[in-house]
């Protein structure tokens, strides 16, 4: 009798992610290297991937200003887990118990805003989830004073971090498309038209800074170290 050996071989792709930064009572800021970008903004997109694990806070802010242009997450009276865009001129969008985000769970959150048209979109894992017009002109986040910088993770004070994991954060100066949206969650080439500061928040061996990848110097600072997770992302 003659044996036979019979060999498996199993190809697995790499992951697009492998490390994400712990932002729980935390927050970066970014002192933009490249205010003329940020500054009287007629289009705005800003996005991000984050692993809530728990919500039950007032607000929990994934970036922005605090008075001025912020995206977080819930608000007095609103759902502690829905997305809001709070500006100078108006929240957006209104009280929906449908529209709420899930805790352990990664979610790609989006947002964009045009000036001209007054058009004001929200995006969740790709999709469309709520849309309208907010009555405010052009977008500046430059920031202009200790408390009202550009801040990822905070707004106002510290009792509004983000209890969780962040990734692929991304600030525009175009309105990017639904499309445009879905297709790039975990990844982007950091030269896309538009594109002022990418944190990819994968480098675990800077646990103070953040670099911005698109090479335009906008780095962001950690409040204090960054504690880092494996991942292997985008999950099957």
């Amino acid at each position: 009798l003659q044996s036979a050996k019979n060999y498996y071989f199993v190809f697995r792709a790499g992951a697009l992610i492998n490390v994400v930064a712990d932002m729980s009572k935390n927050y970066l800021q970014v002192d933009w290297k490249t205010p003329d970008l940020v500054t009287d903004m007629h289009q705005i997109t800003m996005e991000a991937l984050i692993y809530p694990r728990e919500f039950g806070k007032l607000i929990s802010t994934i970036m922005g200003i605090e008075g001025n242009f912020l995206m977080r997450i819930g608000d007095a009276g609103f759902p502690d887990n829905q997305i809001q865009i709070a500006t100078r001129s108006g929240n957006f969008p209104d009280y929906d118990s449908n529209k709420g985000l899930l805790t352990k769970r990664w979610q790609h959150v989006a947002m964009t805003y045009n000036a001209d048209t007054r058009e004001v979109k929200v995006y969740v894992n790709g999709m469309l989830q709520s849309q309208g017009t907010l009555r405010m002109g052009t977008v500046t986040i430059k920031g202009d004073s200790p408390d009202r910088m550009f801040l990822i993770g905070k707004s106002y004070d510290d009792a509004r971090w983000f209890e969780g994991n962040m990734s692929e954060v991304r600030v525009w100066n175009v309105v990017r498309t639904q499309e445009e949206i879905a297709g790039h969650i975990y990844s982007v080439d950091p030269k896309t038209p538009g594109l002022v500061g990418y944190w990819k928040m994968d480098d675990s061996t800077s646990p103070n800074i953040v670099k911005d990848a698109t090479g335009n110097g906008n780095d962001a600072k950690a409040d204090k170290p960054l504690p880092w997770h494996n991942v292997s992302l985008p999950e099957k």
